[in-house]
């Protein structure tokens, strides 16, 4: 499981060092980085990880039609990477999915531990949706006092 928050800086080299508390729980050095499009950020799944949620989703089957899951399948691959921590401890960043994360060489990243994955977001795309996710937790508290006042 991951958990916690750090800011760590992407190296001219496109590189950043996965914290240590991270790498411990990853209990490996194999990833499969993907970006979602959804939210703007990467998904750094354990290789292990990865191919359990390949397995469970042929299985599975998540989406009503075929087109979404066409289109779901196509998106997490093309997107999609290998990738090795080196003996450091970095992780290399494929240009194509750092253009399109918005994250930038020489500055600040946010890496986030989420459950089963890591997240790594430019800043300013962080930034943004925590005010929009502050907005929708706001808005459904209103909602609830509205529906326990009775109107």
């Amino acid at each position: 499981m991951f958990a916690g928050s750090y800011r760590h800086t992407l190296d001219d080299k496109s590189r950043v060092i996965l914290p240590s508390k991270l790498r411990k729980n990853a209990n490996t050095e194999e990833f499969f980085l993907t970006f979602n499009e959804e939210d703007g950020s990467l998904y750094l799944f354990t290789k292990h990880r990865w191919s359990e949620l390949d397995q469970k989703y042929d299985q599975e089957r998540s989406f009503d039609d075929e087109e979404e899951d066409r289109d779901f399948i196509r998106s997490m691959y093309s997107n999609g990477d290998d990738c090795t921590l080196d003996k450091q401890g970095r992780l290399s960043i494929p240009q194509n999915l750092r253009e399109q994360a918005g994250i930038k060489i020489e500055e600040e990243i946010l890496i986030t531990g989420v459950k089963d994955r890591i997240e790594l977001w430019a800043i300013e795309v962080w930034e943004k949706y925590e005010e929009q996710r502050k907005a929708r937790l706001a808005a459904r508290k209103e909602r609830k006092r509205i529906e326990a006042s009775g109107k």
